[in-house]
């Protein structure tokens, strides 16, 4: 008489905790694009600054977007300064002051080439979960990478069918469809994934 009941205190706690974990991961991906926003707008700010047509209302624009967004305020002189048509140099303070404002919580590494190399060391570690029947593993990896690099060629398209596929196999209290799984991993792009990784993907899905 016990079993349905602890099945069912089990399932909806397992519910509880696919949706806490959606609801996570959704605030993040709302944290990313606000900070990628923050970014453009102190960006154009920038270059606004660093021409020296700018109209002064301009300008004074300009400052004022830095101002909201820089931790460290600009004193009013400096305000006038640049609004009475000082030039913004290249390598300022004032753009490194805004660009350590704005910079994400996650180290992200300096350079693109070295992005893509952790990026892909982070796919081949999230395909060999998978490889392993390690769907949380995978999700981890593919986690990390989409807050390192959420644009990069299909992390987001293979974290939202990682996402799918748990919440499908909790909802069946069975385990994932891999080989349906393996098939839609196959058709995406995985560059720089582990060519054995690649291959061994390729033949689960049938080929």
């Amino acid at each position: 008489m016990l079993v349905p009941v602890a099945v069912a205190v089990v399932g909806n706690w397992y519910t509880t905790a696919i949706r806490e974990r959606e609801t996570a991961i959704s605030e993040r991906d709302q944290e990313i694009r606000r900070d990628t926003f923050d970014r453009e707008w102190v960006q154009l700010a920038l270059e606004i600054l660093r021409d020296p047509d700018t109209e002064p209302n301009i300008r004074k624009w300009a400052v004022q977007i830095i101002s909201s967004y820089a931790q460290v305020p600009m004193e009013d002189e400096v305000k006038d300064a640049f609004a009475s048509g000082a030039v913004l140099p290249e390598a300022s303070v004032v753009q490194m002051t805004a660009q350590q404002a704005l910079a994400p919580v996650q180290t992200v590494a300096p350079s693109t080439t070295s992005r893509v190399s952790l990026m892909d060391e982070l796919q081949s570690r999230g395909i060999a979960a998978l490889l392993a029947q390690d769907l949380p593993g995978a999700l981890v990896a593919y986690d990390e990478a989409y807050s390192v690099w959420p644009t990069f060629r299909n992390v987001d398209e293979i974290r939202r069918a990682l996402i799918k596929a748990e919440s499908e196999a909790q909802s069946r209290g069975q385990e994932p469809d891999w080989q349906a799984l393996y098939r839609t991993l196959a058709d995406m792009d995985l560059r720089g994934v582990a060519p054995d990784l690649r291959k061994r993907i390729s033949d689960f899905a049938g080929g």
